[in-house]
């Protein structure tokens, strides 16, 4: 290995550095050789090139005619390094772009650190042999931080002397694209609901109970059921009615299982609502019909605003990491918010080890089809048409079930495992049980039958079933929400008058450009800078319009400093005023829908802050 790579390498890639250190040729199935400037691969008894026997420069100038749009990419991922010819012509011969480096042979990859520098200052990422696991993460970081689009340059022998890695690699950069789409998709759908419910939300969030409080220790150590609605919630209804009549565990109800448990006569001892959409209030309508009224909604800060002001029981809240009208009013930091997730269960399953339960034990929580389902039986209307659609859609995964059987998933429910994962992987301590009978294997549970666990584990009554009694109230200084709240009213104006201005000056900008004044164009493009830092100041701007255009924001910053790249000519002037038009007028729509609103919460807040501060004062009192 080149000492500059050695260097290099051990410092920012010290696993990689550590196996080419390390490599052993004896079990490879690859017999790697170099041969001037070329390298021959012998596998089953066939040698092959690497690159063009004939001449590598041609091979390279082959494939690069191959992708004459290169210049549109920001982002190039090499599949197969080689001797790395085709990445020095990228650099010699194209403007910067940040280069990805996969090598599936780690033999090949160490010929190349013989032979060649790596170009660092182009690099932003290296991955070197066939495992999934490394493959996964390195894909899904260049795809999640990229708004761009993605180049793959392959080199061509790689089809045919790596056929099974090249396969391997298109497989799973398929499924983090479609992962990142996914999350785009919800940033679009759900982003103006997030900002719009908090709002409304806010004023239940100061008068009830909060879940996240560090103080709560009731729950360490005991047993708790996180019971989902997929198909096999339905075999344990026997086992979750004698846990509730003996209370044995805690049974929390993520999403609609609410709905399944109580036709099925079990009562649990919560229910969790966090989603945004505007029909999740309907999951509690066995409540409302029934008049029962002792069952707490856990409900997250922006969820769906009819989710909280219709239902008849007591309310507890955590506050998710969506609420930014929360993160103003309260001065929360990030260990007292939720952490956004796909699912339900996922937000369930956070807190539930925040609080310490032991053991953690998933009931139902199939993320699989079973019998061509996903959902259970007896869902509220609209679930089995879930089913239905879900099944027909081409988006199907292949996962291992709790009996090491594959079965069939899709990319929603693949994420949803991969969130729960996550989160077992960084709370080490409880034992994570999954009763789920044939559900997808959830990596970090043991598959255990709930009548073991009752069994085994739950032996003795530990169920309070005041518990939701003791929450504490957090006690929010009305001062500072007041103060607060006179602050966001006073940026109304403010905003108003920024955004004229900013349309002011992009008018302007259109008639120099359209001029061809392009020297008095840049310097109207600083005063346009000038005028986007003074609404980046402004409170309504930072604390909702922003949210409320996440993947809009990110598209402006992205496209803006792409064309700052490039020198100034009228092309690049008429992209940046392009992006800033389009951005400002979506920020102008989305104000003027949100403006009601504010509007309304801050005189809301202005005249319940004195009745809060009244609640306070007799719970201080009580205590």
């Amino acid at each position: 290995m080149k000492n500059s790579n050695a260097i290099i390498l051990k410092e920012q890639h010290p696993n990689i550095y550590k196996a080419v250190m390390e490599i052993s040729t004896e079990h490879s199935r690859y017999h790697v050789t170099k041969e001037s400037d070329n390298l021959v691969i012998e596998y089953e008894g066939v040698a092959r090139h690497v690159h063009s026997s004939y001449s590598v420069d041609y091979e390279c100038e082959v494939i690069f005619g191959d992708h004459d749009d290169i210049d549109k990419y920001e982002k190039v991922i090499f599949l197969g390094v080689g001797l790395g010819h085709q990445v020095d012509y990228l650099v010699n011969h194209y403007k910067k772009k940040d280069i990805f480096l996969y090598e599936p042979n780690l033999e090949v990859f160490n010929a190349y650190l013989d032979t060649k520098d790596i170009p660092y200052k182009w690099v932003k990422g290296i991955c070197v042999g066939p495992a999934e696991g490394g493959i996964v993460r390195f894909l899904e970081t260049i795809v999640r931080n990229n708004n761009e689009s993605v180049l793959i340059i392959e080199l061509p022998t790689y089809k045919n002397i790596f056929r099974e890695e090249v396969e391997r690699f298109y497989s799973i950069f398929q499924k983090a694209v479609g992962e990142k789409r996914r999350n785009i998709h919800t940033n679009y759908a759900f982003q103006k609901k997030w900002i719009a419910n908090s709002l409304i939300n806010f004023c239940d969030v100061i008068d009830t109970p909060n879940f996240m409080d560090p103080s709560i220790t009731m729950f360490k150590n005991k047993p708790v059921i996180i019971a989902a609605s997929g198909p096999s919630i339905t075999d344990e209804i026997d086992n979750l009615k004698k846990i509730k009549a003996e209370g044995l565990a805690y049974i929390f109800a993520v999403g609609s299982a609410i709905t399944i448990l109580m036709k099925h006569g079990v009562k649990p001892d919560a229910t969790f609502s966090y989603d945004p959409g505007e029909t999740q209030h309907l999951n509690h309508d066995i409540l409302r019909e029934n008049k029962i009224t002792d069952i707490p909604l856990v409900f997250g800060s922006s969820v769906g605003t009819k989710v909280v002001n219709q239902y008849p029981g007591p309310k507890i809240h955590m506050v998710t990491t969506q609420d930014t009208t929360a993160f103003y009013y309260l001065n929360k930091n990030k260990a007292e918010l939720m952490s956004d997730a796909p699912s339900i269960a996922v937000i369930c399953l956070q807190l539930v080890s925040k609080l310490g339960c032991n053991p953690i034990v998933f009931a139902g929580q199939n993320l699989a089809y079973r019998d061509k389902k996903w959902y259970a039986e007896g869902q509220r209307k609209g679930y089995e048409r879930l089913n239905q659609d879900n099944q027909a859609q081409n988006n199907i995964f292949t996962v291992t079930n709790v009996y090491g059987e594959e079965v069939s998933t899709t990319g929603s429910l693949l994420n949803f495992k991969q969130a729960l994962e996550f989160v077992i992987a960084r709370h080490k301590g409880p034992d994570y049980l999954n009763t789920t009978k044939y559900g997808a294997q959830i990596e970090g549970t043991t598959y255990v039958e709930l009548d073991q666990i009752i069994e085994e584990r739950l032996t003795v009554p530990v169920v309070d079933p005041d518990w939701y009694k003791k929450i504490p109230y957090e006690s929010y200084g009305v001062d500072q929400i007041k103060e607060k709240n006179d602050i966001m009213f006073q940026a109304m104006p403010k905003f108003e008058q920024t955004v004229v201005d900013i349309q002011k000056g992009i008018k302007k900008l259109e008639r120099l450009i359209k001029n061809n004044n392009m020297k008095q164009a840049e310097k109207s493009f600083k005063d346009l800078d000038d005028l986007f830092d003074q609404l980046k100041k402004n409170r309504i701007y930072n604390v909702y319009i922003v949210p409320m255009n996440r993947v809009h924001y990110e598209k402006l910053g992205s496209e803006i400093a792409r064309a700052k790249a490039k020198s100034v000519d009228t092309a690049k002037a008429k992209m940046m005023l392009e992006s800033y038009t389009k951005y400002i007028n979506i920020c102008k729509v989305d104000y003027m829908k949100l403006r009601p609103i504010l509007f309304k919460f801050i005189k809301h807040l202005h005249n319940i802050l004195g009745l809060l501060e009244k609640k306070q004062q007799a719970r201080s009192q009580q205590a």
